[in-house]
């Protein structure tokens, strides 16, 4: 078995039952999905998830970049106002831009009534990721939110409590990756 973050995500998508059944799910832990009805069939869904990817990858650096360069600018005394159209814009291409990108294949797919789930997909995590890199990525979010509530305590800035605050949400997964892994 191989051990990276795109095996991860490409494993998060495509889910093997205990009979041996593969099904691909669009849009990750929420969501219906679709009988794998062929090898081929898999390793064509895997490349496509790993081009989107890669792509929300750039994306995500463009827009920060965009954002970072120019927004501190134009924007800062619409920050709450700008997040909330980010994170609203983000939900919402999160949800339809899978769908969309994913529709040539699963448009002659069949659809599969088992559900998957956010803990199906932390476990699966926890046995894809490398050991280094997911206690990496943990200590990364922990700084960050550490950092978040440091820097709220000297300034008394509601969007460094918020940040603290998100990234604290997102050491939930990590800690049960871990805790799945190695205990």
């Amino acid at each position: 078995m191989k051990l990276g973050y795109f095996n991860t995500l490409e494993n998060n998508h495509i889910r093997t039952l205990e009979n041996g059944v593969k099904i691909f799910y669009p849009q990750g832990a929420i969501g219906r999905g679709y009988f794998i009805s062929s090898p081929e069939l898999e390793l064509i869904l895997r490349a496509r998830i790993r081009k989107y990817y890669v792509g929300l990858i750039v994306l995500g650096g463009l827009v920060g970049g965009l954002v970072g360069g120019f927004g501190t600018r134009f924007v800062h005394h619409l920050f709450f106002e700008t997040y909330a159209l980010v994170i609203v814009t983000a939900g919402f291409i999160g949800y339809l831009a899978p769908r969309l990108y994913y529709s040539p294949q699963t448009r002659r797919m069949e659809r599969s009534l088992q559900r998957h789930s956010l803990m199906a997909a932390w476990t699966s995590a926890s046995r894809t990721l490398h050991p280094a890199l997911l206690i990496g990525l943990f200590f990364v979010t922990l700084l960050f939110a550490v950092a978040g509530f440091w820097l709220y305590s000297l300034r008394h800035d509601s969007k460094m409590l918020l940040s603290g605050g998100f990234f604290s949400l997102l050491l939930i997964p990590y800690c049960i990756m871990i805790w799945k892994r190695f205990f």
